[in-house]
């Protein structure tokens, strides 16, 4: 199956920041194993893993071969990202949090608007016609407002007049 070349690089392009996203969440994830917060990151994380499986199908699909490099640059951007997201850099691990959650949440965002590209599009591909894009939709809206609440307590936490310093 020939896809395009623009939907081909939009494609390779999301699946390659999809390693990041994960890669973050993950980390979110284990930082905070075993509190309310960590639960949460692990429901968010097993689905931006089912999410990146939906895109990895997709591509096998539409007969695309996956971008290692993309997916490496994907990875080393989100390694990269943990230079100045970590307690000390960033002066506090509340503003850490804050920030990675920010980071996050704009990941999740641009998969939103992948899966809205795709359906408002109306890409004659039947390997895409197949994908519940309002499903795909709803989920990533529902991730995000899953994780606002607990970006916007840390934001409150490191904004706080009251903070030691770092």
């Amino acid at each position: 199956m020939a896809v395009s070349d623009e939907l081909e690089t939009y494609l390779e392009d999301h699946h390659g920041g999809s390693a990041a996203g994960a890669s973050l969440a993950k980390r979110l994830c284990e930082e905070h194993e075993g509190t309310a917060f960590g639960t949460v990151m692990a429901g968010i994380l097993a689905e931006i893993q089912e999410d990146q499986e939906v895109l990895l199908d997709l591509l096998d699909r539409l007969g695309m071969d996956h971008s290692p490099v993309k997916q490496a640059v994907g990875w080393v951007g989100e390694k990269v990202s943990r230079l100045k997201l970590n307690g000390p850099a960033s002066g506090s691990s509340e503003l850490s949090r804050m920030m990675q959650l920010e980071g996050l949440s704009l990941g999740i965002e641009g998969k939103r608007l992948l899966w809205v590209a795709l359906r408002d599009a109306h890409v004659d591909e039947p390997p895409i016609r197949a994908l519940d894009l309002d499903g795909l939709i709803a989920r990533a809206e529902a991730q995000r407002r899953t994780i606002e609440p607990h970006r916007a307590e840390a934001a409150a936490n490191a904004f706080r007049a009251d903070q030691p310093p770092a």
